[in-house]
């Protein structure tokens, strides 16, 4: 058996004598305990020595994590999120130096964030979000060169960003929002192109011009912050691939610039902003006056053809 899966159920406990027959298990790879009503302290997973994939998301378990996972040296995917798990983020998961996985948001971790994760050079994605993490995004962090989702939304982290993140090349998501960051905002991976998302922080000045190389840029957020002076025409004119755009509830002032249609943009909560004047539109009798010369183009190239066609076949009846 490679794969056990027992979510979306209403189980409310693991027994230990069904963790440890699970492993013993040759070739187990796959365990999901997840949308149950697991109402207990985190098993020990000693023996699991094969496993890549544990799901325990979306329950009601509890306690710290100190020394349960030391068993999971081949684990590739660990998602804890939503449940009640409390005490420091663990600085250590066994020998898991293939992990690629790591989802432990919507819990109640608190602590600073451990400098440690920075040596899992495996992460494709950290969701650390809805959590009380505070103090600073570890400077390493940029060293995670495979990294293509970080989420850290809805801590209490603050100072700088690092600037080391503009050279994480894999990067396509970046989600800080509802923190304490402030400073300048640094450069940014140019991969990004899912979202960038900076909101409900303390960012102040102007938007920064080297947003002008996220051409890739689906989704940017920089609302509730207190943002000052114009909006950067370059917003619209070269980040080609945005659809939606909040810079709502900063201090922004002067005219909104033109987006392309199928842009969203939520520009409410600053006093200072004034749509654009309208485009100026072309006159009617312009377009007749191209319209009249293009039709007269035509007719004298019409002409033209017809005197040669008509002057080659006489020629040839004499």
């Amino acid at each position: 058996m490679q794969i056990l899966d027992v979510s979306h159920n209403l189980l409310t406990t693991i027994p230990s004598e069904f963790i440890t027959a699970c492993g013993s298990i040759d070739g187990l790879k796959l365990l999901n305990f997840s949308y149950n009503n697991l109402t207990d302290s985190l098993p020990s997973f000693v023996g699991f020595a094969g496993l890549e994939f544990l799901d325990l998301s979306h329950n009601s378990l509890f306690g710290s994590i100190s020394l349960e996972l030391d068993g999971l040296i081949g684990l590739k995917s660990l998602n804890l999120s939503f449940n009640h798990f409390g005490g420091s983020v663990p600085t250590h998961l066994g020998k898991c130096m293939v992990l690629e996985e790591l989802v432990l948001s919507n819990n109640g971790f608190h602590g600073v964030m451990p400098v440690e994760i920075v040596g899992y050079q495996n992460l494709t994605l950290i969701d650390l979000s809805t959590n009380s993490l505070y103090g600073s995004i570890p400077q390493g962090m940029g060293d995670l060169s495979k990294l293509e989702v970080l989420i850290l939304s809805s801590n209490m982290l603050n100072g700088k960003i690092p600037a080391t993140l503009a050279s994480m090349s894999s990067l396509l998501e970046l989600q800080l929002g509802q923190n304490h960051l402030n400073g300048d905002i640094p450069r940014m991976p140019t991969s990004l192109q899912i979202a960038l998302n900076l909101s409900n922080n303390l960012f102040k000045g102007r938007i920064p011009k080297h947003f002008s190389l996220l051409t890739e840029l689906e989704t940017l957020d920089l609302s509730n912050n207190k943002l000052s002076g114009r909006i950067p025409s370059f917003l619209a004119d070269q980040l080609g691939a945005l659809t939606q755009l909040s810079l709502s509830n900063n201090q922004l002032s002067g005219p909104i610039p033109y987006f392309k249609s199928w842009v969203m943009v939520d520009a409410t909560g600053n006093e200072g902003l004034t749509n654009a004047p309208p485009r100026p539109e072309r006159k009617a009798r312009s377009h007749h006056f191209k319209i009249v010369e293009l039709s007269s183009l035509s007719f004298y190239v019409f002409f033209v053809v017809s005197f040669w066609f008509f002057s080659f076949d006489t020629c040839r009846r004499l």
